[in-house]
This record gives structure tokens, sequence and C-alpha cells, in this order.
């Protein structure tokens, strides 16, 4: 040993344990241990270490695994590998977890484990489906998924591709009570551990179909709720109700979203549990967001935020943080609203929850945009967007491009930021036609659509014009989406103003002011201002938008009006 250690063959670890140092040299003795003595010696190593860590044997996982399959028990390194993917899931360590689960599975496919059951093969598909999720694979996520619903015979619908989204309204409308005859021939009392992996396995689907495939989200949420009716199961209930109350909000339909939200409540409360709570109360807050009652939906997020924190679910706490900045946003809080989207995209990063990570990155880049950091803005959106792309999103990464075009275009790159819109809306409009997903980018469109015609002249001006007026008619701006209604009735103003129809610019102008003023949408009743006043020559006008630009910190706007000479110096000054 003496003689080794001098010469650098090995080194000394301390515990009389010694390392071999050169790879080469440890492969070569390595291969000349016979085979039975090679396993014998991975079996007693396996030994040593479960012996030295009885009570956390989680932390010596992964060095378990490779002893144990060194010694070809197949069995046990399954059953450490996704130990030591529950540790890693336990620390947010959603990538790593991924990866010993594939390994895990693939292990179980190789190889025929004696005692292996089905149900464990359940739990493994289904774990490993949750944390693609976690990580942005949502193709990966969704085969996983797949295969587990086959092993436990949740036989899928076959998609229909002529109007996917029609179903889908049709069946959300018949869920919950009436729909389908529910997974069971006939109702249970409690809720058996096969009960709870299939609601597990459904809830996983929806979130994995969500913006892919629209008519199988719905059954998978419908086939969930009657699962919760029949089972007692509230986790299953809160989660369908609200992911179908969601649903309807955004499809403008109140009265069915309301009854969705109320049975949430209902089974959260049944339940005393704090976390369906928080979950109750994150679908409330959408309502309360479609419906235009913005008040009541900051005080359930903020409410929802508190339950979520306090039992330590932090992508449910990301989840509403994104929300509240996002109200906060519309409502002119510009300053509050960029603290809310960097803690929960930190947060979101640091537990590795991809998805709300990029959610929060979009509301961020949007806030220094309108705060004067252009090129931080249009950074953030084109990371959000391309990792969002990537995980195959339609949904996210359509309006994701749709406003990394829009800041391409205000500053500077026309023609990049031309073309991620038109891609955007090609896309929205071919798998969104008819719901609100559209609302938001064809208002990105209308706008620089009308910005370009005062930078062009002649045929193209026109050109510009009548496109804004196509764009328009699909929009309808007095029913469309509640969250860019402001905006859509203000472009609507300034279309017709372009048009030389000064009348109906005033009354759309006047709407576009009555709503934000109901809403309390102070930064889109002040770009209203803005578009009125310099239209009509009203300096009082500009000028009360300045003073409200200045307050909220909108410098971007607030510069450009200064360059115009629209305004002097300082907009409170001059009021």
């Amino acid at each position: 040993l003496n003689t080794c250690k001098k010469q650098g063959l090995l080194v000394d670890h301390g515990s009389s344990f010694y390392r071999i140092e050169h790879e080469s040299m440890r492969a070569a003795i390595y291969e000349n241990i016979p085979v039975q003595r090679r396993r014998a010696l991975h079996v007693a190593t396996a030994r040593g270490l479960e012996h030295s860590h009885r009570g956390e044997l989680h932390t010596v996982a992964v060095a378990l695994t490779h002893h144990l399959a060194r010694a070809g028990d197949w069995r046990r390194t399954v059953i450490y590998l996704v130990s030591a993917a529950d540790e890693a899931i336990e620390w947010g360590a959603w990538s790593e977890a991924a990866e010993l689960l594939q390994r895990a599975d693939e292990v179980r496919r190789d190889v025929q484990i004696a005692g292996w059951t089905e149900r464990r093969s359940i739990e493994l598909q289904r774990k490993l489906g949750e944390t693609r999720l976690r990580t942005g694979d949502s193709s990966g996520a969704t085969a996983a998924l797949e295969q587990c619903a086959g092993l436990l015979t949740l036989e899928l619908p076959e998609e229909d591709d002529d109007s996917p989204l029609e179903r889908t309204t049709r069946v959300l409308r018949r869920s919950g009570h009436r729909l389908l005859s529910g997974l069971f021939s006939k109702p249970v009392t409690s809720p058996t551990p096969l009960h709870l992996e299939k609601a597990r396995v459904l809830a996983a689907l929806a979130v994995a179909y969500h913006g892919t495939s629209p008519y199988r989200r719905a059954w998978c949420l419908a086939r969930l709720a009657a699962h919760g009716e029949q089972s007692g199961d509230n986790n299953a209930i809160v989660t369908a109700e609200t992911s179908i109350g969601v649903e309807e909000s955004f499809a403008q339909n109140p009265q069915n979203a309301g009854a969705h939200h109320g049975r949430a409540r209902t089974g959260a409360t049944r339940s005393e549990s704090e976390l369906l709570l928080a979950r109750a109360d994150l679908g409330a807050a959408w309502h309360d967001y479609t419906t235009g009652d913005w008040p009541a939906s900051m005080a359930y997020c903020e409410r929802g935020s508190e339950r979520a924190w306090r039992m330590g679910e932090l992508a449910l706490w990301c989840r509403i943080q994104v929300l509240l900045g996002g109200l906060m946003f519309l409502r002119g809080q510009l300053r509050e609203s960029l603290d809310a989207f960097r803690l929960a995209t930190r947060t979101a990063e640091a537990s590795g929850e991809v998805a709300i990570a990029n959610a929060g990155a979009r509301g961020k880049g949007m806030a220094l945009l309108c705060m004067g950091d252009a090129r931080g803005g249009v950074a953030y959106l084109q990371r959000a967007y391309e990792r969002t792309h990537r995980a195959i999103r339609r949904d996210k990464s359509a309006g994701l491009r749709a406003d990394l075009g829009y800041a391409q275009f205000t500053t500077g790159d026309v023609k990049i930021g031309l073309d991620n819109l038109q891609a955007a809306y090609d896309e929205v409009d071919s798998h969104h036609r008819g719901t609100p997903l559209r609302d938001p980018i064809l208002v990105r469109m209308i706008e620089v659509q009308l910005a370009h015609a005062q930078n062009v002249e002649g045929k193209l001006k026109d050109q510009c014009i009548a496109r804004a007026g196509a764009l328009l008619d699909a929009l309808s701006p007095m029913n469309c989406f509640i969250g860019v209604r402001v905006a859509a009735q203000r472009l609507e103003g300034d279309w017709h103003w372009a048009r030389q129809r000064q009348d109906e610019a005033t009354a759309s102008w006047k709407a576009s002011m009555r709503t934000a003023h109901r809403l309390g949408a102070r930064y889109e009743q002040a770009r209203t201002q803005i578009s009125a006043g310099l239209a009509l020559s009203n300096h009082t006008s500009v000028t009360a938008a300045a003073t409200t630009l200045e307050q909220i910190g909108a410098l971007t706007l607030l510069g450009q009006l200064r360059r115009s000479g629209a305004i002097g110096g300082r907009a409170s000054d001059e009021a």
C-alpha cells in the first residue's frame, strides 16, 4: 500500500478507504475479477451501504443503484432509482428526477423482474409523466401518461380533427354530474389506492393535453369530476371543477363558470385542506378576472398566495403570483407587477417549474418594455418564447410570439416583429379560432398595422388600414375578452379616425374610457386619453395621461410623448 501510495497509484480517502487513481488501471483490475466474485463484491458493498445508512437510505440511493445493477439485482435497482427520484422531487430537482425515473423505466422494460407488479409500473409511469411536465417536456409527459392510462385501462377517446374546439365546448358544458358514467360502474364509498392513481393520471393528462389536444383535455377533466363525485375524492373534485371553471370563464360563460367554482369551493371547504382552498382561491381569482371584477380577483390571489406559501406549495404560489402580477400590470401598478413577476420567475426556475417560469418571464418582459427597458424586455420575451416553443405548447407559444413580435416592432425591428406577429396569428387562427386565446393576438396585430400606417404613404397605407379593419371585424371590440377590451375599443377609435369618421372614433374612445374606469385599468386608460387627445387636439387630455404614465412608471410611452413634442418636461409640472 505504501509503495502504491508513493507512486500515486492509490489515493488515501481516509477510514481505510483507498481509490485507484488511474481510470484505465481501475478498469483493467475490475475486468480481471471473475464475474461471480465481482457480483458478490457489489452485493457486499450494497449491504454495507444499507447497514451504515439505515433510516436515510435515500441519501445513498444513487450509489446503491450502481452496485445493485452490477450485481444483477434489477428489482432493487429500480426501487432505489425511484427512491432517488423521490428525493430529487422533494428538493424540486425535476430534471434529475426525470432522468432517474427514465433509467428505472428502461430497466423495467429491458429486464424481466421477479415480483414486479403492474401497480408499480403504473406508479412509475405516472411519476415519469408528472416530472416531465414540470421540466416542460409536454410530448414526453403525454407519452408516459398515455402508457400509464393504458395500464389503468383508461381508454382515451379518438381526437376529432374536424372541430376539436366545438367538441371540447360541448363536453365542458355537459361535464360534472351529467357527463359520461364515470370511471366505475357503481359509486364507491371511499377512494382506494387504485382510484386515487386513476385520478392523478387523469389530472396530469389534462395538464399535458392543455394547448395541444383540447377535446381530450376536456374528457379527462370531465372524467376526473365524475370520479370525484362517485368516490368522494375531494382533491379530484377541486382539481377538475377548478380547471373546468377556468375553461368556462375564458369561453365567456360566467354562469357555468360560477357553478363549477362553487362546487370546487364546496369540495375544498369540506376537506378543510389549506392546499385545496388555495387551489379554489386561484380558480375564483381567474373567474373574477374574466368577469371584470379585478379588485375581487386580486383579493383571492392574495389569500391563495398566503395559503400556498404556508403549505410550502411553491408551484401553486408561483402560479398565483403570475396572475397577481398580470392584474397589477393591467391596473397600472407596473413596479408592483414587475416585483411579482420577478419573484415568481426566480422561484419557479429554482424549483424546476419551467412552464411557470416562462409565464413569469413573459410578464416581466412586458413590464420592462413598458417601463423603459426595451432591451431587457425583448430578451426576457425571446427566452420565454424559445423555451415554450421547445415544449410544444401551441396555446402559450403563439401568445408569447405575438408579444415578442410586438416588442420587436416597437423597438425598431419592424420586419422581424411583423413576421413574428403574422406567424403567431396564423398559428392561433388554425388551432384556436373562436376562443379568447386569439383576442390578445388580434389586438397586437391591429395595433402594429395602425402604427405602420402612420409611417407609410399611398397604397401601402391604405392596405394597412384595410387590414386593421378586417382584424377588428374578427375581434368584435365590444364583446372580446375582458383583458383586452379597453385596448380593442381604443384601437377601434383609432381606425375610425384613420378612415376620417370622427363621430364613430369619439364614440369608441368614450367606450374605452368607460371600460377602463370600471376595471381600474390606468395604463390603458392613459393610452386612450393620448389617442383621443392627440387626434382632437385636446392638450388637457394628453397632459392628464402623461401625469398618469409618470405616476405608474410607464417611461417608454412617456418618452415617446416627450420626443414627439406633445408634452414638455415633467408632465406633473405642466398639469
